[in-house]
């Protein structure tokens, strides 16, 4: 049976092109043998000859991945274009990230104008792929027309990521390794979010599998909807033939039962005593080819498989405690349907956490050539990354690319951000969601890593039920989880953060205000929070209410001896009154000596006797005798 990759695998030829990686191109391409074509689309143009993106006639800057899906998707337009497509031509050439995908077209969207929100030109088809909708112009350009090339700068060596954080996970798969070795098999599944490690992970046990005379056999559920029922099973049946002689012909008359299975006919047909047979007929083929020698069976992304291969799955895997066979597969945590959540009786879950700071210090050194980076700097890029593999590469890679492998311990911390790619990749992932779900959580992002459902709901005037609806959507993609029965916190404080971004600047401090006077209303916030939020929408005004609620967060603070928070909010009220020309100026004064006595007691001296500076200055102007007094024993 011909499924969809061996057939667009047999279609695609090579198109050679002067000075760059070599594509493939399917062979129905309308551009194909006509280098001198140009699409236009609105005030952009494609031009194949020059391999440039133009808008208004002037080269944009883009990358070439970018430009050839860009390319690939207004040659198909009006249809759906699946990741699986897209890998398969842009990326034929190599083995990437399925984030590739999501983070080239949020790069495409980006040169073409194309906001978050929008759904023109590239649309966003959830669970199967991308479409390109806008009305496009083939234009044929004159044979000697000169379009300037452009200009790509050529990046720097890029550094192989290390395999740092996992002792714990490769000893336990290790373990496992030895048992099905010995004859013991088991089912493991490694759950983690996107570019946590479980693709790394697994590549290198099947290296040591390997080594250590092991039949590795990895196969790769697919996003695409249309893909064939028990499209894994497939895969995993063409190795058994190739790497297993003997049972050529079984595997091969098995693959064509399944074939016959998927367009079988009534409905009401006794599909699961059939499906019984074919079962038992799987797992008696993997008993004989484990007799012949121990296997790694390695199932990607689990949680695109559909309902029949998480079936075949569960049935095989309490027999393989008797197999020479091991099976490891990997599956986000945020996708969990219920046929996998069956299969977890049979399973032996390893969850992937974050990288530690001293984790990510390890990972820095090694990446720079040295010692482990420095607790500030492990910190600080802990912080930009969130502990993630993916984004630790991206961003560090950026980093030397910026200022050099050597300077790198050496960075300060205003410095350390995260890759763009790393928020693009993270904005990509925000696609899964409707527009609804994401405008609550931006809302949210404004109330912290953490918020309560109630406040939420003020600030959007959501109705209850939609609101719970859109956060268990969220919460089901990974976005936020659940803490206690009104509250939810992000996963990480980078998605937050990203979200917070993109708000505008009028709509985020139009937000804070709100959120202020929310917190006020349900009595249950802290003096910090609200003082937090009023002063974060100071453009909006009411200066005398944001020195109010920054002055009352101090004392608050100072009641709990945190005077460093204490101090904090007093140089908020400040900053305030110095906005206000008509502030009385006895007031400052005594906020100025209120704010250096938190600072002494804080044990900030520098910062307290940069303050009593602007006292006595103040004070001595307006002859305020008694805080000149307590600004000499303060000093």
């Amino acid at each position: 049976m011909e499924t969809p990759a061996s057939t667009g695998a047999r279609s695609r030829v090579l198109l050679h092109l002067p000075g760059r990686a070599t594509p493939a191109v399917n062979v129905a391409s309308p551009a194909l043998g006509r280098r001198n074509v140009r699409y236009r689309f609105g005030e952009f143009e494609l031009i194949l000859n020059s391999y440039a993106l133009t808008r208004g006639g002037r080269i944009l800057q883009v990358t070439p991945k970018v430009f050839d899906v860009l390319l690939h998707l207004v040659e198909h337009r009006g249809r759906v274009v699946t990741k699986e497509e897209l890998l398969d031509t842009v990326w034929a050439d190599r083995q990437v990230a399925e984030v590739s995908v999501p983070w080239t077209i949020s790069h495409a969207r980006r040169a073409l104008g194309q906001r978050s929100a929008e759904k023109q030109p590239i649309e966003t088809v959830h669970g199967r792929g991308y479409r390109f909708v806008a009305e496009v112009e083939m234009v044929d350009a004159p044979a000697s027309e000169n379009t300037p090339a452009r200009v790509v700068t050529p990046r720097a060596p890029v550094p192989e990521s290390p395999f740092v954080g996992r002792e714990k996970v490769m000893a336990a798969l290790d373990a496992q390794l030895a048992a099905a070795r010995a004859g013991s098999g088991t089912l493991v599944t490694l759950v983690g979010e996107t570019g946590i490690g479980k693709t790394r992970c697994v590549n290198e046990l099947a290296a040591r599998a390997h080594a250590d005379g092991f039949a590795v056999w990895t196969v790769r559920s697919t996003e695409d909807l249309v893909a064939p029922e028990f499209w894994p099973w497939k895969q995993v049946l063409h190795k058994l033939a190739r790497d297993r002689p003997s049972l050529r012909e079984a595997a091969q008359a098995l693959l064509a039962r399944l074939g016959a299975h998927e367009s079988s006919a009534p409905a009401a047909d006794p599909r699961c005593t059939r499906r019984h047979a074919l079962f038992e007929c799987m797992s008696s083929l993997l008993r004989d080819a484990s007799r012949v020698g121990p296997i790694l069976l390695l199932l990607d992304d689990l949680h695109w498989a559909d309902a029949g291969s998480v079936q075949l799955l569960r049935f095989i895997a309490p027999e393989l405690q008797d197999h020479a066979l091991l099976v490891v597969s990997t599956q986000r945590e945020t996708r969990g349907t219920r046929e996998l959540r069956k299969l977890s009786r049979h399973a032996t879950y390893l969850e992937l956490e974050p990288l530690s700071a001293e984790e990510v210090g390890q990972y820095v050194g090694r990446i720079a050539g040295g010692s482990a980076a420095g607790t500030e700097l492990s910190a600080t890029v802990h912080r930009a990354t969130a502990g993630n593999p993916l984004f630790l590469f991206q961003t560090v890679r950026e980093l030397i690319a910026y200022h050099g492998r050597d300077n790198l311990h050496s960075l300060p911390p205003e410095l350390v951000k995260p890759a763009k790619v790393v928020r693009d990749v993270l904005r990509s992932g925000l696609d899964a969601l409707d527009e609804r779900a994401r405008r609550l959580l931006e809302i949210a992002s404004v109330l912290g890593d953490s918020f309560e459902v109630s406040v939420l709901q003020d600030l959007s005037g959501e109705q209850a039920a939609s609101l719970l609806s859109a956060l268990a959507a969220a919460s089901l993609e990974g976005f936020v989880i659940p803490e206690r029965p009104n509250q939810f916190r992000f996963r990480h404080a980078l998605l937050r953060a990203v979200l917070y971004d993109d708000l505008t600047t009028a709509d985020r401090v139009r937000q804070h205000r709100r959120a202020a006077e929310a917190l006020e209303r349900s009595g249950r916030a802290q003096h910090g929070e609200i003082a937090h939020h009023y002063f974060h929408s100071l453009e909006i005004g009411d200066r005398e209410r944001v020195t109010a609620a920054a002055e009352r967060a101090a004392h608050a603070a100072a009641g709990m001896h945190a005077f460093s928070e204490a101090a904090k909010f007093c140089r908020w009220a400040i900053e305030v009154q110095s906005l206000a020309p008509a502030a009385p100026p006895r007031a400052r004064a005594e906020l100025l000596r209120t704010c250096a006595q938190f600072e002494q007691f804080a044990g900030h001296r520098e910062d307290a006797l940069r303050t009593v500076a602007l006292l006595v200055e103040l004070a001595r102007r307006h002859g305020y005798a008694d805080l000149l007094l307590e600004a000499a024993q303060i000093a």
